[in-house]
Order: structure tokens, then sequence, then C-alpha cells
């Protein structure tokens, strides 16, 4: 697994110092960390852009910093993508809303995907936005009989939690 990090001009030390971390802890023959260093903040747009084009694995796969997934989650998408030579799959997203009690959903309307570098590389600024029309591409749903699921945590104002939070 290839992990492009990106310190998008940060105002803290500790980001940096956070990042250093994972990498000293992650770091080894079957795993490889690059941070990207902006020295003015560029946007999330262009970080994308920048990661994309630094990439070099076969398959690319954009989570937030504050999203998880099972530990077997990246191998079950590899395979399922190497057996059916899909380019971009569109992933199985359970929230998890906290209101008085944690309850969660399977969400069908996300824009989390898994892809192929080329397939990102030709649809970049289609992938570089946020707030993207992912109809007009094509993808295909993961089965979710395959139980393979990405996690968010949203609060009941829609925020998306993060781990800082305590929550």
């Amino acid at each position: 697994v290839e992990f492009i990090l990106t310190l998008d001009a940060p105002d803290d030390i500790k980001s940096r110092f956070i990042l250093q971390q994972y990498k000293k802890q992650f770091d080894s023959s079957k795993n490889t960390f690059i941070i990207i260093e902006n020295s003015k903040n560029l946007g999330i747009e262009t970080c994308y852009k920048n990661g994309m084009n630094k990439a070099r694995g076969k398959y690319v796969f954009n989570p937030d910093d504050d999203d998880f997934f099972d530990n077997d989650f990246l191998e079950g998408i590899y395979d399922y993508m190497e057996k059916t030579n899909e380019e971009c799959v569109k992933l199985n997203v359970i929230t998890g809303y906290v209101t008085d009690t944690l309850f969660y959903e399977v969400q069908t309307d996300t824009q989390t995907f898994v892809y192929t570098k080329n397939y990102g590389i030709k649809h970049l600024e289609e992938f570089s936005s946020c707030f993207t029309d992912f109809n007009k591409m094509n993808w295909v749903e993961l089965p979710p009989e395959l139980g393979l699921f990405y996690y968010y945590v949203r609060n009941d104002e829609g925020t998306t939690l993060r781990t800082e939070s305590g929550n």
C-alpha cells in the first residue's frame, strides 16, 4: 500500500509530527509513505491532483482523514477489481449517526470510489472536486455481499465527526 499524505501548509507543528509518526510506524517493505508538504495552502483539489500525479500504484482510494474501514478492506477491493477488471467501483458506505444513541445505516448515494490510476488521470477534473456529478462517469457498485464497507460517523447536524472530538 502506498500512502500519499499532504500537509497543505498547516499552521501547527503537530500535523507534521503526526504524519512522521505514521510513516515510522507503517513504512515497511509492504507499505510506502510519501509526504507532500506545501509551503502555502493550495486547497483540496490541487492537493488531490498533486497526489494523483505522484501515485505509482495501479489503484487509487482517497479516504477522508476521519473515516475508517476494516483491516481486510483494501485487499478485498483489490481482489474484486483484479478479478472483474473494473476501472471504477463505488463503495458501500455505512454511516453512523450520533444522536441520543448511535445507529448505522447503509448509504447508497455516496461519492466514495476506488479506481485505477489511469481512470483517475483520465477523469482528474471530476475526481478532484468534492462536488462532482459522478453520474456522468462509468462505474459499478461494489456488491454488498462481499462484506466490504467503508464507515464514517456524523452527528445530528450532519457534520462528520473527527477522531479528536472524542466521539
